[in-house]
């Protein structure tokens, strides 16, 4: 079983307590594979050396070169100025972004039939097992989820999905945001595939010019509405519980005693096993994160 995490410096610790809450809890032996800018590589070796599990790679060696800015970027910033927009083509594309070109390529650099999406911001709170995200029938899983409340993001990304692999209009109303995402190979190369072959480019490239994507809403709808394929079972219990915004920070108690619930009274193939606390909704996470990790990982 695979995990892939793209991640950079600044997730570094996330990360590792990632890797923490995996040894711990997951009871399938289990590779992880990390992927970070070059500039991050030995920093996350040197933190990895004692994990035989965790592997790194560099996220240049699978991320076109046309994502990062060109060498004289900066340079021409300064002297441009207000005209810098007119060779916006040259400034790359965000980490965020990139960290999608990652899990999209992931078959270039595994071989694993599926891989587990899995962002540094996330943590697990109990056992699990492979069985969970391929299931005793061996049958592929999608997670869909139906938000209890309305996202105008989520709308704005599945329509989205839809324009870019132009197929015709349609509902909105759920996402396959999960944590982890599964994504099995022989969707993702069709995936590829397809994108080449509907705009007669390299897909990576595609992806660049279009700018904004989601790359779970993408593979979501490509697999639900282009692949359709007859083995294929959608799981709508999500694996996670995510405190995502600042409202979901002020109301973090209701949604820890949550998981205390769901820890004291697991229902194996139905609660889920895993906790996001995003990253970039204030310092005052680390120290959630923390308190989290010494009650419910360390204990």
């Amino acid at each position: 079983m695979f995990f892939i995490s793209p991640s950079y410096i600044r997730d570094l610790d996330r990360f590792l307590q990632l890797r923490e809450s995996i040894r711990r809890f997951c009871k399938t032996p289990s590779k992880h594979l990390v992927i970070v800018p070059r500039q991050d590589y030995t920093a996350f070796l040197k933190a990895t050396r004692q994990d035989d599990s965790a592997d790194v790679l560099v996220q240049q060696d699978v991320v076109s070169s046309i994502f990062y800015p060109a060498f004289w970027h900066p340079w021409m910033k300064a002297i441009l100025k207000d005209q810098f927009w007119r060779i916006s083509q040259f400034s790359g594309r965000s980490g965020w972004i990139i960290q999608q070109i990652v899990k999209m390529n992931y078959p270039s650099f595994c071989d694993a039939r599926y891989a587990l999406m899995i962002d540094s911001d996330c943590l697990f709170f109990r056992d699990f097992d492979e069985s969970d995200f391929i299931g005793t029938d061996d049958k592929k899983i999608l997670l869909k989820q139906y938000p209890e409340s309305e996202s105008g993001m989520h709308r704005l990304y599945i329509n989205g999905a839809r324009k870019i692999l132009k197929l015709a209009e349609g509902p909105s109303h759920f996402h396959y945001m999960a944590y982890p995402s599964v994504f099995f190979r022989e969707y993702v190369l069709s995936l590829q595939q397809y994108i080449e072959q509907i705009y007669s480019d390299p897909w990576q490239k595609v992806f660049f010019d279009i700018g904004t994507i989601s790359e779970h809403s993408i593979y979501g709808i490509f697999v639900e509405e282009v692949l359709k394929p007859k083995d294929l079972k959608i799981r709508i219990a999500p694996f996670n519980i995510g405190i995502w915004t600042d409202a979901c920070l002020e109301n973090s108690d209701l949604i820890l005693n949550k998981v205390e619930q769901i820890i004291q009274k697991p229902n194996k193939h139905e609660q889920p096993f895993c906790l996001t606390i995003q990253s970039n909704i204030g310092h005052s996470t680390d120290k959630l994160r923390l308190d989290f990790i010494d009650k419910y990982l360390r204990s």
